[in-house]
Order: structure tokens, then sequence, then C-alpha cells
């Protein structure tokens, strides 16, 4: 979806975008919603998809595209292939949202990517990553962090009390969050965890999870949190709301944002947390290392360790001024690094 909003974006800001994407899919319903020019693809096979390339040839030729931007990394191959067929010119853009996780070094993937125009990557730790596990020429990896509509989270309209009214969440509780998917890698039952250390010694705290269940092979991971949660007698404190479009509601609910994801390649939630106000407490993993400055735009807990979650939460909770102090320096932060319209100029530069 971040595919999709950047596509629109780049639409507002005057641009004529094709979104090139899987027939009868999520993205699709949303960018024709949206009023975007969309045409479908299917692809058959990852190296050599002959078919598709030339499909996708003759799509960007007839839009009259000058650039590709490539949005998931095994789309990669046969949007190289189409480039490298005679015929139509166009510059490719890789937009990486996901870790390299294996080394891809060998002579097929270095060919592949070094016929890439830019290889863009959000975060610095990220590029030095790709640096790392591919053979990649360095000039050509940029570093253009993902961003958001910063308006939406910095002038939310109803105030706290009113959303926590709404949600039924009581007034005083001293709330944390998690916004995502119901999946273990988002580290919601680190989150419950930590809320039981913290009624073992007496200190109430509340937890706001909102998203929906992940329908995977993690199948058991939504009833099992709901078994701790009846076994520790949380059922009061632990608030589950499902899927709620409006998510910059939900964070203005909070006084704590925790991002507990053991392994977020850049997570945007980090960032819609800081616009929004909100201290956040992050696993010291992946890119949530790279995003947050310790003790200047939020805290560090260790990944998986809910003892010391516990432990900042109690910190914040008992630190009003620390809170406000970090909330103030993570949503600057956010609003200099993280706006659509600079993210926009800066794709639409390196184009």
């Amino acid at each position: 979806m971040n595919n999709y909003k950047l596509a629109l974006w780049l639409q507002e800001a005057g641009n004529n975008v094709l979104l090139i994407c899987p027939a009868n899919s999520r993205i699709e319903s949303e960018a024709k919603a949206s009023g975007l020019t969309v045409q479908q693809i299917h692809t058959h096979f990852k190296h050599t998809d002959v078919k598709a390339a030339l499909q996708l040839k003759k799509m960007l030729k007839s839009h009259q595209s000058k650039a590709l931007i490539i949005g998931y990394s095994k789309d990669i191959h046969f949007s190289i292939l189409a480039k490298l067929l005679p015929g139509y010119r166009f510059k490719t853009i890789y937009l990486q949202q996901m870790l390299v996780g294996v080394n891809k070094r060998d002579f097929i993937h270095t060919f592949i990517y070094n016929n890439l125009d830019k290889w863009v990557t959000p975060l610095n730790f990220l590029k030095q990553m790709v640096l790392e596990r591919t053979r990649i020429k360095s000039d050509k990896v940029v570093v253009i962090p993902l961003s958001i509509e910063l308006d939406r989270f910095l002038h939310v309209p109803e105030t706290k009390e009113a959303i926590r009214a709404d949600l039924n969440i009581p007034q005083d509780a001293y709330l944390i969050g998690i916004i995502g998917r119901i999946d273990p890698g988002k580290g919601q039952h680190l989150l419950i965890e930590a809320l039981r250390i913290l009624k073992e010694k007496g200190i109430e705290a509340h937890a706001l999870l909102v998203g929906e269940n992940t329908y995977s092979s993690y199948s058991d991971y939504l009833p099992n949190l709901l078994r701790n949660i009846k076994d520790y007698g949380l059922e009061k404190q632990v608030h589950l709301k499902g899927f709620i479009k409006e998510v910059e509601r939900m964070y203005k609910a909070l006084d704590v944002y925790a991002m507990a994801s053991c392994a977020e390649t850049f997570g945007m939630v980090t960032i819609e947390a800081m616009a929004t106000g909100i201290p956040v407490i992050g696993a010291k993993a992946g890119g949530t290392a790279d995003i947050i400055k310790e003790n200047i735009t939020g805290l560090f807990f260790e990944n998986e360790n809910p003892k010391q979650l516990a432990d900042k939460i109690v910190e914040l909770k008992n630190n009003p001024a620390l809170a406000k102090k970090l909330a103030e320096a993570a949503q600057t932060y956010a609003i200099e690094n993280n706006s659509h319209k600079v993210m926009c100029k800066r794709i639409i530069s390196l184009i």
C-alpha cells in the first residue's frame, strides 16, 4: 500500500502516473477508487517471464512513461528484462521496503541489480546492508526516507478524551498502543507480558491493540494472545479494536507507543506515532534502531525483552517531563524528515 500512496501523491503533485498491479488486488481497488490510471499485469516466472516483460514494455510505451518505480523485489527481474528488450527505453528505480535477508552477490543478481538506474532505500543502515549483501555499484544506492501525510497526524480534530470515550477506554488509564496486524512479528505478546509484569508489581497500565488478525501460518497467535489476557486477568486493561482506517485517532488516544516488532524494515507506525506527538518505546532492532535516537526522540528496550519494556513504560509513566521532551523532539524529527511532499520532490528529482 506504500506503493499506492506514492503513486497517488505523485499524481497529486501534478505528474502523469500509471499504476501497474495484479488484477483483483486491494491496491487495484484502492487505486481505481482514488482516480489513478491502473493497468493489470500477471507474472508467471521470476527471472524469464518474457511475455510479462513485453506486456510491461508495451504499457510503458503507450503511457510514455519516463521511469518505472518498482516496489516489490520479486518484480525487479522481469522489469529489467523489459528494460533490456529492444524498443522503448525507460529508467528503472527500485523502492526498497524489505530487508536484504541473504547475500545476493552471485552473477545473476549482480547483473540484474546493476541494470537498475537507482536503488532507493529508506535508511542508512539499509543502504549499508545493500552494499554488503549485493554487488550493486554504490553510486546507484540513494537514501530517501519513507513518508506520511503529516497533516493527518499533526492535526487530529478530536480530543484525547473524546476518542477514549468513543473507544470505551477509561480517561485516567495509562495507555500503551500497538497498531498493526495481529502477528508475532509485531510483538503484541510482548506488550501483554509487560502488562503482566507491571500488574505483579501493583502498577496498572492499559494496552490498545488495533489491527486485523493475520491469516497465515500463525493461526494460533490470536487465540494464544486472548488466552494469556484472560489468564493474567487483563481483560479490562487490554482493548482490542480490530482494523480501523482512521489510525490517527488511535494514536491520539495513547500515552505511549510501543514499537515491539522484532525485525521491522522501516516501521511507518513509528513515524506516525512520532508525528502525532507521543513518546515511542522501540525494540532495538531493524529500522527502529535507525529511526529513534535514544533519550532524544524515544527510548529503547532489548529486543524480545518484556521486562525491559515494562521498565521503560514505568520510566515514562513516572516522568511526564521526559515523556513530553521525547514526544516534542520526535514530532520535530518526523516533520523534518518524513513529509510525503518532500519525498515526492526527492523522487521526482531523482527521475
